[in-house]
């Protein structure tokens, strides 16, 4: 399988939210890596994932807070991964720690941490401030849907993927994932990385409440009675909703091609569906024009502010005081002190 990016933290309305669990099934050997910088554990594992990458491929965590940055790497073949110690809540007990620190002192302390901390909490506020707008913003679309034409989407699409496919004898397993999120840098997203390999992509279009994540989770449920397995990739500002789920076994694709992630098709067996176009009535957005439009804007601009807010966390980065020259050196004395863990 070729390198995979993708998010298992992220910013969202619902706060903070953590889905390494479901991606660490299987994987027997895990080193945690405990620094307050999040550029020297980003270092170290870009270091590790470069070596890595003469052998095998990786599946690269990125970082929610910097959008150069990762926070974790996995190497299924081997049955490895190397994470930020901060990622495991309650870390298990045959689980390696390595405290960074030794190599690269930092001047870090709790108070400033906390300080950063308070600031996050504030950009949730006003996501989820930005989260109840939205949810004014979909019933205006679900009053006016025809549920029984959305059925009948969700029935054919499910006989297009599964209609000519064996069922398999196993419980299938789903990797919960982000394809991204908001952070310091701003929104980002590895969706164009991720469906790139996928030869059946499936681009869902709609509004606010259409159904897309509805769809997505019959879609997903169906697959996995199938016992095929499925990355789900949930949405990074509602993560009870869902963005995209990938059946690589089928090299299936299905994903909310909507912005701040909107796509369009590029291949010829790429294929949209509109359930705005299909199941809504035709001049709901023109009957609603002015509501739409003052929703939406008091949307964007509570999201801003929680932008703004996660941006206020630059000023917390830990400096690391040491020479370019002892930095290089202490990435290789890490990274050799790794591979003797392994």
């Amino acid at each position: 399988m070729e390198e995979i990016n993708y998010y298992v933290r992220g910013h969202t309305a619902l706060g903070f939210v953590n889905f390494i669990s479901s991606n660490l099934v299987g994987v027997k050997n895990v080193i945690l890596l405990q620094h307050a910088s999040n550029q020297v554990i980003s270092d170290v594992l870009s270091t590790m994932k470069n070596q890595w990458d003469k052998v095998d491929h990786c599946e690269v965590l990125c970082s929610p807070y910097r959008a150069s940055h990762i926070e974790g790497l996995i190497v299924r073949n081997h049955s490895v991964a190397i994470l930020a110690a901060d990622i495991i809540n309650k870390p298990k007990h045959h689980y390696k720690i390595i405290d960074l620190h030794q190599w690269l002192p930092t001047d870090m302390n709790t108070k400033t941490a906390a300080k950063g901390l308070k600031i996050q909490e504030q950009a949730y506020e006003y996501f989820t401030k930005g989260l109840h707008i939205h949810d004014d913003l979909e019933q205006v679309y679900i009053d006016e849907m025809d549920f029984k034409l959305a059925d009948q989407i969700a029935i054919d699409l499910l006989h297009q993927i599964l209609g000519n496919v064996p069922k398999q004898k196993r419980n299938a397993h789903v990797y919960e994932r982000l394809f991204g999120t908001n952070t310091i840098d701003g929104v980002v997203n590895e969706i164009e990385h991720l469906i790139i390999p996928i030869e059946n992509r499936v681009f869902i279009k709609g509004r606010a409440g259409t159904g897309k994540s509805v769809l997505l989770r019959r879609v997903l449920e169906a697959t996995v009675t199938y016992g095929y397995d499925v990355e789900l990739y949930r949405c990074s500002f509602d993560p009870k909703s869902i963005d995209m789920i990938l059946i690589r076994d089928l090299s299936y694709c299905l994903f909310d091609s909507t912005p701040p992630h909107e796509f369009f098709p590029s291949r010829e067996m790429d294929q949209v569906i509109d359930l705005y176009e299909e199941t809504v009535t035709l001049g709901t957005d023109e009957k609603y024009e002015e509501l739409i439009d003052q929703l939406s804007k008091r949307y964007k601009k509570e999201m801003r502010n929680g932008l703004a807010c996660l941006q206020q966390l630059k000023q917390f980065t830990p400096k690391i005081d040491q020479s370019k020259e002892v930095y290089s050196t202490s990435m290789k004395e890490i990274s050799n002190h790794i591979k003797n863990k392994l």
